[in-house]
């Protein structure tokens, strides 16, 4: 494995591109790290065969991939979710029920697919009034991919200024969840999402977002900053680790600008996710990996990329990248075969 060298030069701001569950901004030190120098150790990278437009969150289901799917990026209210194999094939979209509060003349959307615990697909159901854009609700979805059944997993709207970066996950009994409360990469927080409602978490930082929980149901990852952040210009960030109460708090990985969340993988050996170590967009950027005990830091795809999605063997990876300048953004879905660089 070839080690980066680490740099030490004045702190930098630059403005940045934000695309859909993409980021690209400039960093500070190469590598500002709890515990080691970041190492280079690239994964082989496959791209998938599927149709061009705006690719955002995803995960990986058994064997499918499901995904937010739109020709061109609209707005709000224009998302969809798709399904594919991890080959390309069979690209469909999943006609998906709307919770049962939003009437028949409503402006609906279906986003943000994840895997919850059980197996089921997890998706948010976005709904409004067609005269009232200050009257949208948003509900917690799991559907049966096999029986297409649907069922609320909460009885109530959530996130009441937008969508939490990184969606919605839970614990391994389904009893509590936690998303950010959708003030995105700006002083964003962390709440809990129970059958009771919705309860603040302080974790005594200025931003709290991207949160994943480990399978065993013990620890929860995050991404944090002691800065208030804005639409163009990123601070600085570090990935946590808390206990499943949201207790003893620990930054694992310092020194970063610019990540869209954090995936767990199903061992839970490892925590994947997009940075920016280098001075500019596009230098030390890419997907990391960092194991939680040792703090060993691995750059396994350089470029922009959203939050990846690891398959249910924890073998590879399934990703959205981003190409070309923030104007003319193009994406595409690739799969990173980490196994190699895992099973050493």
């Amino acid at each position: 494995m070839t080690r980066m060298g680490l740099r030490h030069p004045d702190w930098m701001i630059v403005a940045v591109s934000l695309a859909l569950f993409g980021l690209a901004a400039c960093s500070s030190p190469g590598g500002s790290l709890v515990n080691n120098t970041p190492v280079i150790q690239l994964a082989t990278l496959e791209v998938i065969p599927s149709p061009s437009g705006s690719y955002g969150a995803l995960a990986w289901l058994g064997d499918w991939i499901v995904v937010d799917y739109e020709v061109e990026l609209k707005d709000a209210y224009s998302g969809r979710i798709w399904r594919l194999r991890p080959d390309g094939s069979e690209f469909e979209m999943l006609d998906l029920p709307a919770h049962s509060s939003c009437a028949s003349d409503w402006i609906k959307a279906v986003i943000v697919p994840s895997v919850l615990p059980d197996g089921r697909m997890e998706y948010i159901s976005r709904c409004r009034p067609p005269d009232d854009i200050l009257g949208k609700m948003q509900f917690a979805i799991a559907y049966d991919m096999e029986s297409q059944q649907a069922e609320p997993l909460l009885d109530y709207s959530v996130a009441d200024f937008s969508l939490g970066t990184g969606g919605l996950v839970w614990n391994p009994t389904m009893t509590r969840g936690i998303m950010g409360d959708g003030h995105v990469y700006i002083e964003e927080q962390l709440r809990w999402f129970t059958d009771e409602g919705p309860e603040p978490l302080d974790v005594g930082l200025v931003q709290a977002y991207g949160a994943d929980w480990s399978r065993d149901g013990e620890m929860i990852a995050f991404i944090g900053s002691e800065k208030q952040g804005s639409p163009g210009v990123l601070g600085d960030y570090e990935l946590y680790l808390m206990n499943k109460n949201g207790e003893a708090i620990r930054p694992i990985v310092e020194g970063f600008k610019a990540s869209g969340g954090v995936s767990w993988s199903p061992d839970g050996r490892w925590l994947a996710f997009p940075a920016i170590f280098g001075e500019q967009e596009g230098d030390d950027q890419g997907v990391w990996i960092v194991s939680p005990e040792s703090g060993d830091l691995l750059m396994i795809a350089e470029g922009g990329f959203g939050r990846p999605a690891w398959s249910p063997d924890g073998q590879r990876m399934v990703v959205v990248q981003f190409l070309g300048p923030a104007s003319e953004r193009e994406h595409r879905l690739v799969i990173l075969d980490v196994g190699a660089i895992l099973n050493e």
